[in-house]
């Protein structure tokens, strides 16, 4: 399994990921963090949002690749070498909108520490169940 890569937002995206997308210095996506956009392009995959918007508000980078324009405007500057620096911010979105509306899965099991806590307390207190009985 690839390594991590973790944004100051905290966002994720694996390294083996980052690796594969396409390099892009222009337009609107230049120098933003490609771990943001992939996490954008999720949220905004869920929804579907893409199939709403009109055309006008759709960026289109140079791998002919989509991406709702105020999404990657939204995005602040990483110039982290290891988090995708020059890489494309709209490939790193469109392929997490792939994994939004469910036509890709995701490249790690993202599991946060409120999920690893409940999952502890359900076990903690399925002990304590068993030893009442």
């Amino acid at each position: 399994m690839s390594e991590i890569q973790t944004c100051k937002h905290n966002n994720k995206m694996s390294s083996q990921l980052i690796e594969t997308l396409n390099f892009n210095q222009g337009g609107i996506g230049r120098h933003k963090c490609v771990i943001c956009a992939y996490a954008n392009g999720i949220k905004d995959g869920e929804n579907k949002l893409l199939d709403f918007v009109e055309d006008d508000k759709i960026e289109i980078c140079k791998h002919n690749k989509k991406a709702i324009r105020s999404s990657i405007e939204s995005i602040e500057i990483n110039q982290k070498p290891t988090q995708g620096r020059h890489k494309c911010a709209i490939c790193a979105y469109s392929l997490g909108y792939e994994v939004g509306v469910g036509d890709r899965e995701d490249d790690f099991d993202e599991f946060n520490n409120d999920e690893l806590q409940d999952t502890e307390e359900i076990w903690a207190s399925l002990k304590t169940t068993s030893k009442a009985v």
